[in-house]
């Protein structure tokens, strides 16, 4: 799911909202029906760590840095949200196959959460 051309002036930065967003249609494919929650704020709160620690180390502000990954998260709930409420009204339009998304979301989402600070 990696884009092949940056998209805009932010290249690379762009490129990771755009997947992250894309990422979020899996993850609530792999949670719907499961009874696993949207909202997880104890791995929101270890992921924000992880970026805080990454910002740090590469020199870049740890707030901003932690309040952009948090928007990150947001819209990928709000995604979520949406989806859960489409399918819940619509059950013949719900995913039949979760994702395996264990696999999956360390190749292609380690790219863009929370490593992809670093650029991978």
């Amino acid at each position: 799911m990696h884009l092949k051309k940056p998209l805009g002036r932010l290249g690379s930065l762009t490129n990771l909202i755009v997947q992250r967003l894309l990422v979020s249609d899996l993850v609530a494919a792999a949670k719907f029906g499961t009874g696993t929650p949207i909202n997880d704020p104890a791995r929101e709160q270890q992921a924000l760590g992880e970026v805080r620690q990454q910002a740090i180390t590469l020199g870049l502000d740890p707030d901003e840095t932690v309040a952009f990954f948090q928007g990150q998260i947001t819209a990928s709930k709000i995604v979520q949200e949406g989806l859960f409420a489409e399918w819940t009204a619509h059950p013949n339009e719900a995913p039949t196959a979760r994702p395996d998304l264990t696999s999956w979301c360390a190749i292609e989402v380690g790219s863009c959460w929370p490593g992809g600070l670093a650029g991978g």
